[in-house]
């Protein structure tokens, strides 16, 4: 009897050592997506004139301006929260009539604070720069469904489909519908409850990688470590 359960666990082991990181397994397709999971959290980009993306300090007119309402609301959330400052400054309005001298009128500076930062990312892709504050924890990750490999492009890759859950999401976040909105980029607006997604790995000498690490300008996300990180220019108007 003992003999026989050695030989079962020898063989148990053998097994496990067999397996590669290249094999089609759910394990391994877990393992590629997870290394992606900054780019399944809920990230709000940082509101800016004309829906720029250029840094702090983010920078409006006191006066209302209906273009940017929706944003000066967001950054007024973002200080309600502790995650930005404000300042009032008086300079020149952006807009001075033509042979008026420009008379000085109160501007609303928006920086992020200490609580702030801890937060808040730089996202480089194709499209440019971003800085976004990024929040939840990728859990319950599974794999549902799977392609079987095949050649495609000179690569070997599988479309995958998953399912998972964003969690420890601050409440300020999940109770605000239109915050909420905006952070999940449009692939849910429910917290804790499970998403389904799909994406394409592809096989490479390293193992099973997303597609998208594979394009030459790559989604990155970097925590900000430095003010100098924050001042790519201004977000003024």
């Amino acid at each position: 009897m003992h003999r026989k359960f050695a030989s079962l666990a020898i063989a148990f082991f053998t097994l496990i050592s067999c397996s590669s990181s290249k094999d089609a397994s759910k394990d391994n397709f877990a393992a590629a997506i997870l290394k992606r999971s900054d780019a399944l959290r809920l990230c709000l980009s940082v509101p800016g004139p004309n829906h720029a993306r250029k840094g702090y300090p983010a920078e409006y007119e006191a006066k209302n301006n209906p273009f940017n309402s929706s944003d000066i609301e967001i950054h007024n959330l973002l200080v309600k929260q502790g995650l930005e400052s404000e300042r009032i400054e008086q300079r020149p309005p952006s807009v001075v009539p033509f042979l008026e001298k420009p008379k000085l009128v109160d501007w609303k500076i928006f920086e992020p604070t200490a609580k702030g930062k801890a937060v808040l990312y730089r996202v480089k892709n194709m499209a440019g720069s971003d800085l976004q504050f990024c929040f939840g924890e990728i859990s319950d990750l599974s794999i549902d469904n799977f392609t079987e490999p095949a050649e495609i492009m000179s690569q070997r890759a599988t479309q995958v489909e998953f399912s998972y859950k964003i969690s420890t999401v601050p409440e300020w976040v999940s109770e605000n519908s239109q915050l909420l909105s905006q952070a999940s980029s449009g692939r849910s607006t429910k917290v804790n409850e499970r998403i389904t997604a799909r994406t394409t790995l592809v096989l490479t000498d390293n193992g099973w990688v997303d597609s998208s690490d594979l394009q030459r300008i790559k989604t990155t996300y970097e925590l900000i470590q430095n003010d100098s990180e924050l001042l790519s220019g201004n977000m003024r108007l």
